[in-house]
């Protein structure tokens, strides 16, 4: 192997990601490891991923999706490739949506009206949003003790479709992958609180304590549930 021309390969692909060219950089990756016999598929995908995050960023969305089925077909086990074929359909239902209010406005038409002409935009940026929900669950059961970088995500999306109920269980499932994960134990513990179920809130922050008593996240949840009912407060370690 001519390791001069190995090096000058390095060294291209070294320019081309600080220029942000993810997709020329993975074609010269692949001809780094063929050149010095050595393969990390883990990586490929990784270029991969960057490569989309470059497309999601100029509204390719569905390039966007194509890069990363690839990068899952590289690697299988890299999660994060569900979390950004969520965020691709996330945007696009925004970009949807923006045009439709765009029209909207253009025409006069009433906030909240149905009207021919901007009916498919909303629906279209639903149908997209429904999918982001899709992906971010794939991604939270791919990577439970990383799902902290959904957990507000799908949040807004369920509210936004009216589809909040699906919330908590998708909480209980994160939990039973991941026990101890104390963001998702915090925001489940207040969805009982706001539905009425004390007890359960209180059961849920009480074991978490027991797991792990320097817990900031959980304290701060416990006197949230104290404050809401100081009756009960005697319940809560």
């Amino acid at each position: 192997v001519d390791k001069e021309n190995v090096w000058a390969i390095f060294f291209k692909i070294k320019i081309l990601r600080e220029k942000n060219d993810w997709g020329q950089a993975g074609k010269l990756l692949e001809k780094y490891f063929k050149v010095s016999d050595y393969r990390d598929d883990n990586k490929r995908a990784l270029y991969k991923i960057q490569e989309a995050r470059s497309s999601i960023e100029n509204k390719s969305f569905e390039a966007a999706r194509r890069v990363l089925d690839e990068a899952l077909s590289i690697d299988p086990a890299l999660a994060i490739s569900y979390y950004f074929i969520g965020e691709s359909y996330s945007k696009e239902s925004d970009e949807k949506y923006k045009q439709g209010e765009e029209i909207r406005k253009k025409l006069q038409i009433p906030e909240n009206s149905n009207h021919p002409d901007i009916d498919d935009y909303y629906s279209d940026a639903k149908k997209l949003l429904s999918k982001s929900i899709e992906n971010w669950v794939i991604y939270t059961d791919r990577a439970p003790k990383q799902s902290w970088l959904v957990i507000h995500l799908l949040m807004d999306a369920l509210l936004a479709l009216n589809r909040f109920s699906e919330f908590e269980k998708i909480l209980q499932e994160i939990l039973e992958k991941d026990p101890n994960n104390m963001e998702v134990t915090a925001t489940l513990a207040d969805i009982y609180d706001q539905e009425g179920k004390v007890d359960q809130a209180m059961e849920l922050i009480d074991k978490a304590l027991a797991s792990d008593s320097s817990s900031l996240l959980i304290k701060l949840t416990q006197l949230k549930l104290q404050s809401r009912h100081p009756e009960r407060s005697k319940n809560i370690r």
